[in-house]
């Protein structure tokens, strides 16, 4: 066993004699640890100590807790020398052995008093699971019988191995750890848990022998990979829950068992950084995600340090992962061969379904491939249509869209709702709420993946179509939507579908079996761009759009919202170029043509902000007279209070002061009215001070126009 030793006095680390180089705030946070040793320190004053007299967020000291563990080895076979307790703070564990200089204690690490050799190798380190393991181990501990859930790739093997190491005191070596996956019989299941025990049985199904045997006993059973056998597992599972009340029961599977005393652990991906955040180096690296992937890139001779320039792509793969394990440790044993840029740029194709891991790894478990064919294999065919159609979205989808995209033409709804349904107990598919209703994801491997099989059965064209056909009803039963209410609410419900509007027109702008679709899609995704602010694209695709436009389109619902869209993209981004007037008076022109008073007030609150941007205030007052009488026509009360703030800026800016203070004050009169005012009419939000105003009227109110 090696010798770890630490000065108090010197602050001085070491490990058989060779110096550990530790960064001064850790050496203060080791140094507080050991002079308290088996203590449960509150993190507050962990922080307090290790940075006196600064603010610092968690973070930084997770970060140096994690370099801590790796210098001392802390994990490296079932050593243990610091422990995180949740919501109280950490401990350290391992004895501490005083020599004759107080100064230099000597470490020993926490081991098992006999090594498990009938368990499976524990990683030497296993990131991001600090508090898994003991959440996980109290509820076995208190009901016995836990499924530890998740998709493939995800740790359950790792974290189920570690707690059988964990736990081998806790049942005095009573434990049995059991990989199903070589099993392809169900009815073997049994029979091979017997073997384990140590049973000599001569029944076709010995579970009674089994139950019988562990009656009175005490022991940890951990059975590993069930989903393939799940209904072998389920019944004896269920069977030595009822009748051996001594016996903890731990099932790993990507789909629970369904049975009695089962409960569930759901085991979470590794957290990554948030994306587009900007993170420094250190702040990248506190999240598990981030660390797994440099550890797993120095094993296989990248360097380690991550330099500031490396952060944001570091950040940007860890996202491409979803913080699977698997696929994180396939993805960082590639960077010393590309690069981590590169690497990055080739997680956008389908090679890293095929990226080799371990030699030693069950075949299942070599490739994200394999891991994915495995899952495949387990589902129905009614399932794997579903999964591979629904790749087809490249955002979050509800169930509506689900039954849009996956449901053959005329045929009943319910298998396609029952698929879903088994697609996200299996862990294929995630799933989280949103309000009253869900929404569903596929992870990006298993959309690569399913894609793959897609393209293969020849679909894609066929099923990309009708995607884009379902975008468009989307965003066009969107338009027809009052405004008003929580305006934060309607954005965000308004971006949601953004991802797939993008992926949709990407679609049918490159593909001839899209080309009907062409105009009316950019239509409806015009005014979602103009709400988002997305005024770039909205320019492009109003455009691209435009110019394909024949005879039968023009003057019509969609050239209207094309014109529009591009004349206010055009104003922002083209610097109030002629083609913004052109586009706003060519929508308006439609609009007038077509009795379409909504559309009508809308450009013209475009002209008028167009012309007040241009100073061509000449202009104002014809266009700011018309959108009152549009709005009163179409009884609309925000309408009527925004129409009187741009006529009397209007009259403001012409020189008009008695008529611009009237209507500025009629304006913010009926303040609730004022706050159901539509960014649809307008496009962008800004914020009118009526107080100082733009004429200095000493009305003391402030509202939200748009501009």
């Amino acid at each position: 066993m090696s010798c770890t030793t630490f000065s108090l006095r010197s602050r001085l680390l070491e490990k058989d004699g060779v110096r550990v180089r530790l960064g001064s705030r850790a050496i203060d946070i080791l140094r507080l640890l050991v002079s308290r040793a088996g203590e449960v320190i509150p993190k507050d004053e962990i922080l307090s100590y290790a940075w006196s007299g600064l603010a610092v967020e968690e973070i930084s000291l997770r970060v140096h807790i994690a370099e801590l563990r790796k210098a001392l080895g802390d994990g490296k076979d079932g050593a243990r020398y610091i422990t995180n307790v949740p919501s109280r703070g950490y401990c350290f564990t391992a004895p501490v052995q005083r020599s004759a200089r107080a100064a230099a204690p000597a470490l020993v690490p926490v081991r098992p008093e006999r090594p498990a050799a009938s368990l499976p190798h524990r990683l030497d380190r296993m990131i991001g699971r600090d508090d898994v393991l003991p959440k996980l181990s109290a509820h076995l501990l208190s009901e016995r019988f836990v499924t530890l859930r998740g998709p493939g790739g995800i740790g359950k093997t790792t974290v189920a191995i570690a707690l059988a190491h964990d736990m081998w005191e806790a049942f005095e070596g009573n434990v049995h750890f059991l990989d199903l996956g070589p099993l392809t019989d169900v009815a073997l299941v049994a029979s091979t848990v017997a073997a384990v025990l140590g049973l000599v049985v001569h029944d076709a199904d010995p579970t009674d022998s089994i139950v019988s045997f562990l009656g009175n006993r005490r022991l940890l059973l951990i059975l590993d990979s069930c989903e393939h056998v799940i209904d072998g597992v389920a019944r004896l599972a269920e069977s030595i829950f009822r009748e051996a009340p001594g016996i903890a029961i731990l099932a790993t599977s990507r789909e629970q068992l369904s049975v009695e005393g089962e409960q569930i652990f759901e085991l979470a991906a590794l957290p990554g950084p948030p994306q587009g955040a900007r993170l420094s180096a250190g702040e990248v690296l506190s999240y598990p995600a981030a660390r797994l992937f440099v550890d797993r890139a120095a094993a296989a001779g990248h360097p380690a340090d991550i330099t500031e320039e490396d952060a944001d792509v570091l950040a940007e793969i860890c996202g491409k992962l979803d913080g699977i394990a698997l696929a994180i440790e396939l993805a960082a044993a590639r960077v010393s061969l590309y690069g981590l840029r590169e690497t990055a740029a080739l997680l956008d194709s389908r090679l890293q379904l095929e990226w080799r891991g371990r030699r030693t790894a069950p075949p299942r478990q070599q490739t994200l491939g394999a891991t994915l064919d495995w899952s495949f294999g387990l589902i129905g065919e009614g399932e794997r249509s579903a999964l591979q159609r629904l790749a087809v979205f490249a955002g979050p989808f509800t169930l509506q869209g689900a039954i849009a995209i996956a449901a053959d033409e005329g045929a009943p709804i319910d298998g396609v709702v029952d698929a879903l349904e088994q697609l996200v107990a299996k862990s294929l598919i995630s799933s989280r709420p949103d309000g009253t209703s869900r929404r569903y994801r596929l992870l990006d491997a298993t959309r690569a993946y399913a894609m793959q099989r897609l393209s293969a059965g020849g679909e894609v064209q066929a099923t990309a179509r009708r995607h884009a056909k379902y975008v468009q009803h989307v965003l066009e039963a969107g338009m027809t939507e009052q405004g008003g209410g929580d305006q934060s609410s309607r954005r965000q419900e308004r971006a949601s579908p953004l991802a797939d509007a993008r992926a949709a027109l990407q679609w049918v702008y490159a593909n001839d079996d899209g080309a009907e679709l062409r105009v009316p899609l950019a239509g409806a995704c015009a005014r979602m761009f103009v709400e988002l602010n997305l005024l770039n694209e909205a320019r492009i695709w109003s455009g691209r759009a435009l110019a394909m436009l024949d005879d039968t389109g023009r003057g019509g619902r969609w050239e209207l919202e094309l014109q529009s869209a591009l004349g206010h993209a055009s104003m922002f981004t083209e610097r109030n170029s002629e083609q913004a007037e052109d586009a706003l008076r060519r929508g308006l022109e439609i609009a007038q043509a077509r009795g379409d008073r909504a559309d009508t007030f809308r450009l013209l609150a475009r002209l008028n902000m167009f012309y007040r941007r241009t100073g061509k205030y000449r202009q104002l007052l014809p266009i700011a007279l018309e959108p009152e009488r549009n709005a009163r026509l179409i009884g609309d009360a925000a309408g009527v209070a925004g129409a009187k703030a741009i006529l009397g800026v209007s009259h403001y800016l012409v020189g008009n002061q008695i008529e611009a203070q009237f209507h500025l004050e009629e304006g913010v009169r009926d303040e609730v009215a004022l706050r159901g005012l539509q960014p649809d009419y307008f496009g962008r939000r800004f914020r009118l001070r009526v107080s100082c105003g733009c004429a200095g009227f000493p009305i003391g109110r402030s509202h939200a126009f748009a501009r």
